[in-house]
């Protein structure tokens, strides 16, 4: 199988990548990334590409089955506008892409508690972007909703107490 992997920079991207690349069922991992990746493996077709600009890489979202990890936070974006163009219309335009090149099955990485008429951004955010994803119609949508992500270099103290406590209590 031959897996296209949107957002492999990312904590849950990276890790992503290198669990698919020790799959034995996937031969071609493609990432599309705006920086390079940093990853060695005969496996991965890695794309540095400007997502504002689509001409000329857009063909080349092909494979069995993306994977999303993309993401941000409103900090590192921002402002809530910005965040939310990285979070859903990048993300609703690979997925547009694959569907059009024949990509039959979408995974999301998404969150715990998304839900589109949430009164907080982040999982109003994540709802739309679900719902979105809902609407386009792949064979197979499979949506992840984890209640924390477990990043190995957090720099958030409150998100490092958070996941601990998760992990013992949870």
């Amino acid at each position: 199988m031959k897996a296209i992997v949107v957002g492999a920079t990312g904590a849950v991207g990276r890790d992503l990548v290198e669990l698919l690349c020790h799959d034995p069922r996937y031969t071609e991992v493609r990432t599309f990334t705006r920086r390079e990746l940093g990853i060695e493996n005969p496996k991965i077709h890695p794309y540095v590409v400007d997502f504002e600009r689509t001409e000329g890489w857009h063909d080349l979202v092909q494979g069995d089955v993306i994977f999303s990890a993309l993401g941000t936070s409103k900090k590192q974006a921002g402002s809530k506008e910005a965040q939310y163009h990285i979070d859903h219309d990048y993300q609703m335009m690979f997925a547009e892409f694959a569907k059009k090149n024949g990509v039959r099955h979408m995974v999301l990485v998404s969150s715990a508690g998304a839900d589109a008429s949430s009164a907080f951004f982040y999982m109003k955010l994540k709802g739309i972007i679900e719902r979105d994803m809902e609407a386009l119609g792949f064979e197979g949508l499979t949506i992840v909703q984890p209640p924390s992500l477990i990043r190995k270099h957090a720099k958030r103290p409150l998100e490092t107490i958070s996941v601990k406590a998760r992990q013992l209590y949870g």
